[in-house]
């Protein structure tokens, strides 16, 4: 099925648009700064140099040992002895330890860089997900902007049929009323709106010197389709970060059992020796021996133990992550789906059917026709209408953006561009 990729659902005004450049945060340059400066991000990233640094360490080989000796030493007169060495000596783990350690770092190490991969695209949720909350703020506020004008044109025009002699004081008082609640409401949706502003700040880290009143940001939500598949986006679990990172501590837990059972083969030592037998050192010695797990009860089987239970827990959290991320996709589409039915029908009937009401009980009322409590009526059905669309939008694109990170694709906000 043809997906209809969407190139940007927000768009700037023309009075932003000849505003300077520097002052306009767009999702991109917000998502490219979370990531500098985002903790968990930096910690996930130290990680993985950690886990390239321990493959190094892992090579089986324990550091050189170099030792001076002499013996048959006279106590008495001190004039000599039997015996000078000098001996360098070695051991080395059996290369199979070594190879299954590797194994296990390696496996460790692709689980922290699909980790890593998981975070980018949470963090890419979250910041488009706090833009869709901030332009929601944004356009709520536009909402109680024009709730306030409507509530002023309907005082001014009461005021006016006052005067004829057309209206009751009654009706005048209750545009004074509802002129008042518009205000109120305003102030509300304008504090919502800077509150939303600082939690993009807080989410992004700017320092408090530089969360200026200046910034801009896209200003206009609108609707556009996103055709999305249910089965295809299920189809994709087994390539989602989270659950190949899980996989993948899976396998290096499998290659720690191995390890512990590979313990039983013999650690080697070598040692090798220049001897002085009393005139200069023209003898050599070497010597080769090897370890013998005796005490295999208490040393190597605990250790396959462990990591027997830690293969086993990892199976689980496998299990466990594919129930979670079946959960969050099914309810992820079924939102999408549900709130771009609700989006679809008030776009294309109710709003305009609830616009044109308006109208033309308004036109109704400075005729004569209709009275106070009519006009007041349909009004707060036009707002609520208008509400409601912007929570329904608002939830669509929410959905929307938790959908991109199990298809890794974006439909919207797009920041590879």
């Amino acid at each position: 099925m043809r997906t209809m990729l969407l190139i940007l659902f927000f768009y700037v005004t023309t009075a932003h648009a000849n505003e300077g450049k520097e002052n306009f945060l767009t999702v991109k340059d917000a998502l490219e700064f979370a990531r500098r400066n985002n903790p968990e991000i930096n910690q996930l990233r130290e990680l993985i140099e950690e886990k390239k640094g321990e493959k190094w360490s892992s090579t089986g080989l324990s550091d050189l040992n170099f030792s001076v000796m002499r013996e048959g030493i006279d106590l008495g007169t001190n004039a000599g002895f039997d015996e000078k060495r000098w001996t360098l000596s070695q051991s080395i783990d059996f290369p199979l330890v070594t190879y299954f350690q590797r194994q296990r770092i390696n496996a460790e190490r692709q689980a922290l860089e699909s980790k890593y991969d998981a975070e980018l695209l949470e963090l890419k949720k979250e910041i488009k997900s706090i833009y869709t909350e901030l332009t929601y703020a944004r356009e709520i506020l536009h909402l109680r902007t024009q709730q306030l004008q409507l509530a002023e044109q309907l005082h001014n025009s009461t005021s006016v049929r006052f005067e004829l002699g057309e209206a009751s004081e009654l009706d005048l008082m209750k545009t004074d009323i509802e002129r008042a609640e518009a205000q109120n409401e305003l102030e509300d949706a304008r504090n919502a709106f800077h509150m939303a502003r600082y939690g993009l700040f807080r989410s992004i880290g700017l320092d408090p010197d530089k969360q200026k009143y200046s910034i801009q940001f896209p200003d206009t939500l609108v609707y556009l389709p996103v055709v999305i598949n249910q089965y295809e986006v299920l189809n994709s679990l087994e390539n989602q970060p989270d659950y190949v990172a899980n996989v993948k501590l899976q396998q290096a837990a499998a290659k720690q059992v191995k390890a512990a059972w590979s313990s039983f083969l013999p650690q080697i030592d070598f040692s090798y020796y220049w001897q002085n037998l009393g005139y200069n050192f023209d003898n050599y010695g070497y010597e080769v021996g090897f370890s013998i797990p005796l005490w295999f009860p208490f040393n190597q089987r605990g250790h396959i133990q462990t990591y027997k239970a830690v293969h086993r827990r990892t199976v689980w959290q496998k299990h466990s992550i594919t129930l979670e991320m079946k959960k969050q996709i099914e309810l992820a589409w079924h939102g999408f789906d549900h709130s771009k039915q609700i989006v679809e029908r008030v776009h294309n009937l109710v709003r305009v059917k609830s616009r044109k009401l308006l109208e033309l009980t308004f036109q109704g009322y400075e005729a004569g026709e209709i009275d106070l409590l009519s006009l007041l009526d349909v009004q707060r059905t036009y707002l609520n209408t208008e509400k409601r669309y912007w929570d329904a939008l608002k939830d669509y694109y929410l959905r929307v953006i938790e959908l991109e990170k199990f298809t890794n694709r974006e439909f919207v906000l797009k920041t590879n561009e």
